[in-house]
């Protein structure tokens, strides 16, 4: 007994020794992890996505696996930044496999939340039917989990694709559809700015235009897309024909635009005013302008995928850097395979003190399918010998049936002859015949050798079917020993086609379906 508690005593020390070491390696990763993320939050928020991209991508590796919603922002966020990196391919396959993470470990909230960011990126592509297709799958799965800032956000992002495909209804249809659900104030201003813009398409300018003016009463900063503001009302004044004000809110839009690709729109914008004012010079620079910022965007989108190859390089050398970590540590963790190998010791001494006891279950487990076997036996030696009672039954049956055929044949022969029927004696004796025949002995008879082929299967017929007369217990009798229909017709003096009948009516007063077998049911109840 000091020995096994020494053993066991020495296995839950080493135990415990691995569970410290691996504790403190968890803990050295985990403070790595949280400097990486503060960091990679902080260029985030700065807009400085290339640094931004590469703590993300740094901190992937280190992230618990069982933390799947932290695994999940990781890998969505560096998605987010080659997205404002212009680096759509790349960033298209970072959300497809956080999509299939998120689907996966049955993150419905996170599912939803890709599959807009994969609808924005569409968007970006000038794609909104694809847009759509993805915003109105997100749409409905907001819906099944009853996300309401989720579903406001994704209804306005599908009314500005609809919107930019001219549809003002649907746009419209979708808008209204959140209409009174609960919106932080960016999404109720992008709620109303695309509002104003599918009335605008549908040609309600002035409705449009209240709702635009009102917007623009914000503190520009104050607004969750100011360009928005600036280009939608620049459109409305257009549209009512006012193109100098028309090209004074485009001319605001380019002065607070921070990006090219909001430039771009307003530089468009304007050529086209220019254009309708008939001054083709100023349409013509404008045009210029457009020309020189898509090739302004190109080479930012170079710049882009040159950063982001060289932060995947800088990242490699990191990874390079923990494999080196991860190797000092596999040296040191030779004493947690010392210490499995004691743990394996431990395990086979109980093994070894379990196994006679499984081997006990076993023998007990035999001797008793030995005996199931057994009582099995005698239950078919039980069957067969009442299978034989009442073949030999049926063998009388058919006997007394078959003699009862030759006599009524004889009675009707005789009958016949008229020499017979003035002839008294004759007449007398088949008379006495035709009693015989009517005779229920016969029937006394053999309920007596039934009942002792079949003890108390009669009684316990009646007692669970008492509506069956006793013409329907002989039938079932003829049934239970195995007579077939035709065999069963001879017997009552009746037609094959009768027969059937009388045991389909049988079948009905017992509840048993048609389609089942009555033998079986009857051979159930011996």
């Amino acid at each position: 007994m000091k020995t096994t508690f020494r053993i066991k005593y020495l296995a839950i020390l080493l135990i415990f020794n691995v569970l410290v070491s691996f504790s403190q390696n968890k803990s050295a990763a985990a403070e790595e992890s949280q400097l990486l993320i503060k960091s990679g939050v902080k260029e985030y928020t700065k807009g400085n996505y290339i640094k931004s991209l590469e703590y993300f991508i740094k901190v992937e590796p280190l992230i618990d696996k069982t933390d799947y919603k932290m695994r999940f922002k990781i890998k969505n966020t560096i998605g987010i930044c080659y997205y404002y990196l212009s680096n759509y391919g790349e960033a298209l396959s970072i959300y497809t496999e956080v999509l299939k993470f998120a689907e996966d470990h049955d993150l419905a909230e996170e599912q939803v939340n890709v599959m807009c960011n994969i609808g924005l990126l569409y968007s970006a592509e000038y794609d909104y039917h694809s847009a759509i297709g993805i915003y109105e799958k997100a749409f409905k799965r907001a819906q099944s989990i009853n996300s309401i800032p989720a579903k406001t956000l994704l209804a306005v992002n599908i009314a500005d694709a609809y919107n930019k495909l001219g549809n003002y209804k649907k746009a419209q249809d979708y808008l209204k559809s959140v209409e009174q659900l609960e919106m932080n104030v960016q999404t109720g201003q992008l709620w109303k700015i695309n509002y104003a813009e599918s009335l605008l398409i549908e040609g309600k300018t002035g409705e449009a235009h209240d709702i635009m003016r009102a917007l623009e009463k914000n503190n520009p900063v104050d607004l969750a897309c100011n360009i928005c503001v600036m280009e939608l009302l620049s459109k409305i004044y257009e549209a009512k024909n006012k193109i100098d004000i028309a090209i004074a809110y485009a001319n605001k839009g380019v002065l607070d635009a921070t990006n090219k690709t909001d430039k771009l729109k307003l530089y468009n914008q304007l050529s086209l005013l220019y254009s309708k004012k008939k001054e083709y010079d100023k349409a013509l620079q404008y045009k210029d302008s457009v020309i020189m910022s898509k090739d302004s965007v190109s080479a930012a989108i170079n710049r882009g995928l040159f950063e982001t190859n060289k932060v995947k390089l800088k990242v490699g050398e990191y990874r390079e850097e923990i494999r080196a970590k991860t190797e000092k540590q596999q040296r040191q963790n030779y004493i947690f395979i010392a210490s499995i190998v004691i743990v394996l010791i431990i395990a086979l001494y109980i093994y070894r003190v379990l196994r006679h006891k499984i081997a006990r279950q076993a023998q007990d487990k035999i001797i008793a399918d030995k005996q199931q076997q057994i009582i099995n036996l005698e239950l078919e030696n039980l069957k067969n010998s009442v299978a034989e009672k009442n073949r030999k039954l049926s063998a009388k049956t058919l006997y007394l049936s078959g003699r009862n055929e030759i006599l009524e044949e004889i009675i009707i022969a005789l009958s016949n002859i008229p020499e017979v029927n003035g002839n008294k004696q004759i007449a007398e004796y088949v008379r006495s015949l035709k009693g015989y025949m009517k005779s229920d002995a016969e029937w006394d008879e053999f309920i007596a050798y039934f009942e002792q082929a079949n003890p108390n299967f009669i009684k316990k017929l009646s007692s669970k079917h008492p509506q069956l007369n006793s013409a329907d217990l002989r039938f079932i009798c003829y049934v239970l020993m195995n007579l077939d229909i035709r065999e069963i017709s001879t017997i009552f003096n009746i037609t094959i086609n009768a027969a059937t009948k009388r045991k389909r009516r049988i079948q009905e007063k017992m509840g048993i379906d048609k389609e089942d077998s009555l033998y079986s049911y009857l051979i159930n109840l011996l």
